[in-house]
Order: C-alpha cells, then sequence, then structure tokens
C-alpha cells in the first residue's frame, strides 16, 4: 500500500510539459518562470499550446471535483470549488481564444493526468488532502512554465493574451494549495 501511494506521489511531480518544464519538486516555490522571465527554450505551437493547457485545465477540474467529494477538510473544499471555478473559467477563455485564432480546441487528458487522478480517487481517507494539493501543485507549476514560455515567446494574437492573463490566477492557485499542505 505505501508503495503504490509512494508511486502515486512520485508520478505527481512528472512534467506535462517537457520543454516548458523546469526540474523542481512539486513542494518548493517556483521562482523563475514568470512572464517576465520565462523557461529557456522555445514556445510550442498555437495547437500544441491549446492542447496542453485544455488538458490541463480539464485535469484541474476533475482533480478539484474529486477533492470536493473525497475531503472531510473544509478548506480543501473551498479551494477545490474556487479552482473548478477558476479552472473553468480558463477553460471558457481558452476556448474563445483558440476560436480567434481558428485552432482547434479538443480537450482531453494525458495518460499521465488520468493516472494522477486514479491516485486521487483510491487515496487513503488521510492522505486525500495531501494527494490533492501536491497534484495541484505540480499541475500549477508545469501551467506557470507553459504560460509564462508562451506569453513572452509566441506568437501575437488571443492566445498570448490569454497565456499572460491566465498566469497570475495560477500562481495565486498554486500559493494557496502551498499554503494548505504546510510546506
Amino acid at each position: 500500500m505505501r508503495i503504490a501511494l509512494f508511486t502515486a506521489l512520485s508520478m505527481l511531480s512528472m512534467p506535462l510539459v517537457a520543454s516548458a518544464q523546469q526540474s523542481m519538486p512539486a513542494t518548493e516555490m517556483p521562482e523563475a518562470a514568470t512572464p517576465a522571465k520565462p523557461p529557456e527554450g522555445q514556445p510550442p505551437g498555437a495547437d500544441l499550446f491549446v492542447d496542453q493547457m485544455a488538458a490541463s485545465n480539464l485535469f484541474g477540474i476533475e482533480l478539484a471535483r474529486l477533492a470536493q467529494k473525497q475531503s472531510s477538510a473544509p478548506r480543501i473544499r473551498t479551494l477545490a470549488e474556487k479552482i473548478i471555478q477558476n479552472d473553468q473559467k480558463a477553460q471558457d477563455e481558452l476556448h474563445a481564444a483558440a476560436n480567434e485564432q481558428g485552432v482547434r480546441f479538443q480537450p482531453n487528458l494525458s495518460a499521465e493526468q488520468a493516472e494522477k487522478l486514479k491516485a486521487l480517487k483510491e487515496a487513503p481517507s488521510d492522505q486525500v488532502d495531501a494527494v490533492f494539493l501536491s497534484a495541484r501543485m505540480a499541475a500549477a507549476q508545469t501551467q506557470m512554465s507553459l504560460l509564462s514560455l508562451y506569453g513572452s515567446k509566441g506568437g501575437a494574437g488571443a492566445l498570448k493574451r490569454y497565456a499572460l492573463s491566465q498566469f497570475q490566477q495560477v500562481r495565486a492557485n498554486f500559493l494557496e494549495a502551498n499554503e494548505l499542505s504546510g510546506k
């Protein structure tokens, strides 16, 4: 059981966007990824950016829904509700920006994201909050890297505006999850 939980928790820190993710544990405060100071490398193309952000937003929504159902902590359930609202709004805005630029919008979870959701579903009740917070912080770090990279180096247009507008909200969610985790 402990090995399965350790495996599930270690999977939570795997990067979603290898080119945009800096190596750091999911519980440390991100320092470098900001629109003014993006990660090294080239941004993904518009199609890939939309696919990755749509999957990430969908993952955040599904992860928070599970946390709402499984957590007994009011602060966790409150954070989860806030994340659902924020990520759904972000998803709607991404859809509009993708349409404006003529980019296909088809949110699909990756196999890795599906595994992380499964890990939360199967987590013992006394570990649900820790698994949720760890997964949320890892996802937010990936999002911040992707948003900062595309926001600073991506092509002009609605998607770049989207990236720049979303960064602070994702960072705020990360900070709140970090605070609740006690790290």
